[in-house]
């Protein structure tokens, strides 16, 4: 670590280099609330992990926008964070992205977002 960086650094690094600033404890409790169904708060804790590129917490985000469990269902903000999570190696969500586009430029997922929420079991079984 460079002496400049220690000056700026007041938490823990990250256990990932490519990763930036991702509060480890924040992200293992917005994992807890979604596995336990609390979707509003697994998605508050979780937004600013992806945001600094924590690929499990933008993988998180895409399931919770495509089911529209804890926040606002949201086609685009789905296809976002898919593809933030593909880029950073997540191979499912690159599967998934690669669906998504091919359903949506046959008018197919439009319609998927228009249909009642799903829970996040019913999005692993339909994909």
């Amino acid at each position: 670590m460079h002496n400049s960086d220690a000056d700026h650094h007041h938490t823990e690094s990250p256990s990932h280099d490519s990763a930036q600033h991702i509060d480890v404890d924040r992200r293992d409790a917005g994992l807890r609330a979604f596995q336990r169904s609390d979707f509003v708060s697994a998605a508050t804790l979780l937004e600013p992990c992806a945001e600094a590129g924590d690929v499990r917490s933008q993988a998180l985000m895409a399931r919770m926008y495509y089911a529209g469990n804890g926040i606002t269902q949201s086609r685009e903000k789905y296809l976002y964070w898919l593809s933030k999570a593909a880029s950073n190696g997540d191979k499912s969500a690159h599967v998934r992205l690669k669906r998504a586009r091919k359903q949506n430029r046959e008018g197919l997922l439009h319609k998927e977002f228009s249909t009642t929420q799903a829970s996040p079991t019913e999005i692993d079984s339909q994909r």
